[in-house]
Formats: C-alpha cells, structure tokens, sequence
C-alpha cells in the first residue's frame, strides 16, 4: 500500500524536540531522530533507518529526508506496527515521519504545520 503524500548524509542520535499542544492547550514533547538522507546511495538510507528505528521508544519519532519515498521502509513499519506519512519537504524532496501508533494524536499536529 502506498502512502498518500499530503541532501548531506548524516546520522544524529541528538533528538530535536516538537512542542506540541494538546487538545487543552497543554504542552507536550516529541523527541525527534532525524536521518538526512537526501544525498545518500542505496542501501545506506534504509540501513541508516533501521539502526534509528531498532532505537526508536514511544514518544519518538523518526524524521527522515529523502529525494525519494522509501518504499521498502514502509514494509518494515507495516511489519513493526509503526505508523508513517510521506511530506512534500522543503530542504529534500520528501519528508518521512515514523512513529508509533499511541503518539498518533500527537503527532498529528505536525502534519498540520507541514501542509
């Protein structure tokens, strides 16, 4: 199944960190793991992602950038039950988010922004 779609290798185990509110206005964060792909050669992308995402707890996300959809990535979320969305990105083609299903609520709220 394919997802609807609403540069410089590096591999970060820093986490940024997206403040967001909930439904009452409360502040909540998600720690961020971001994988810049953008300029990386098969298969160093996916192997990259599935050292972040073997490290990947509730309350994290996988931000990835990428000049392509990572399709094969997809069966390893469907696999894993992990959520994922593809973005129109800014600095790289695509943005891809992962993250797991309990924070969907949350992070929601940055598909919202991106759009």
């Amino acid at each position: 199944m394919r997802p609807s779609l609403s540069g410089n290798c590096s591999r970060s185990k820093d986490f940024r960190f997206a403040e967001i509110h909930d439904s009452v206005g409360a502040s909540v964060m998600l720690d961020e793991k971001f994988l810049d792909a953008s300029e990386m050669e098969p298969p160093v992308p996916f192997e990259q992602a599935l050292a972040l995402l073997a490290e990947l707890q509730p309350g994290q996300y996988l931000r990835m950038a990428h000049r392509m959809i990572p399709y094969p990535l997809f069966d390893y979320c469907n696999e894993r039950k992990l959520e994922y969305r593809v973005l129109h990105g800014k600095a790289a083609r695509y943005e891809v988010l992962i993250w797991y299903p309990q924070d969907t609520a949350l992070i929601s709220h940055l598909f919202e922004e991106k759009s």
